[in-house]
This record gives structure tokens, sequence and C-alpha cells, in this order.
């Protein structure tokens, strides 16, 4: 049982191992940059329809989604043996929802919550970054959820619908 425990938190943590062969492939050339991220970002745009519509029942759903991806990366952190292991990207996939929830799921707004996340994932700015200190799969994921908060609150704001 320990064992399939520890294959699926890996699995989920990797957007199903997705993430190992960009993260091999840059560390071989010794690039900081590997791109996972981007890979985790792409699973919450193909899931993004999943939320729903109703405010209380999308917040259910966003916080039910924090605390899994909580748990599943601290497993997969104590697995990998590191520290918010560039692999484990199922904190951009809550991050990027969290991006476009309760935002109508137009083309535009889709992208732009696409880029401006990646922008603000890259970059952390607000002491974002500071989120990251949190203990185990909290300092994982909260960095990026507070991201997708952010970037929420920029597309509420701009007219894009």
């Amino acid at each position: 049982m320990r064992a399939a425990t520890h294959f699926a938190a890996k699995a989920f943590a990797s957007c199903f191992f997705l993430t190992y062969p960009l993260v091999r492939w840059s560390k071989a050339r010794g690039m900081r940059w590997t791109g996972a991220g981007l890979i985790g970002t792409l699973a919450g745009l193909f899931t993004v329809k999943w939320l729903p519509s109703d405010p209380i029942a999308c917040a259910l759903t966003l916080v039910g989604a924090l605390f899994v991806s909580v748990a599943v990366s601290d497993v997969a952190e104590d697995l990998l043996g590191q520290k918010d292991d560039q692999r484990i990207v199922i904190d951009e996939w809550v991050g990027y929802l969290a991006s476009a929830a309760l935002l109508p799921k137009t083309p535009l707004v889709l992208f732009s919550a696409f880029v401006l996340f990646r922008i603000i994932d890259t970059l952390k700015p607000a002491g974002l970054n500071q989120l990251g200190r949190l203990p185990g799969g909290w300092g994982v994921v909260m960095d990026d959820v507070a991201g997708g908060i952010l970037v929420n609150a920029i597309l509420h704001l701009l007219p894009l619908s």
C-alpha cells in the first residue's frame, strides 16, 4: 500500500511524470530553468473548465484542490529529497485554477490568465517568494496559489469579457 501511495503522490505532483524528462534534460545541460512549471500551468488550463461557476461551489473546489495539492506536495517533496523539487508542478496547476476562477472561460481570459500567471510565478512579486518558506507542502503550494489570487484580482479589474 505504501508503494502505491508514493507512486500516486509522485504521479500527481509531477503531472503524471511529464516533468521528469524536462528536469533531467535541463540538469544535464546545466540549465536552471526547466520549463516544468509550464506543464503544471497547462494542466490547469486544460482542467479549468471543471471549476464550477457557482461561487460557493468554486471556492469549495479550490479549497479542496489546495489541501490535496499541499498533501501531495508534502509527500512528493519528502520522496524526491529536495525542497520544492522542480518536478513538482501540482502547485502551478492549482495556482492557475485560482487565476481563472470565477472569470468568464473565454479564450482571451484564459490566455491572459495563463500569461499573467506564468509571469507572476516566475517573478514572484509582492513578497510571494516569502510564502515558499512555509514548511513542507504549504511552502510548495502557497506562493503559487497567492500568485493565482493576484492574477485573478488583476483580471477582474480588466475589461476582458
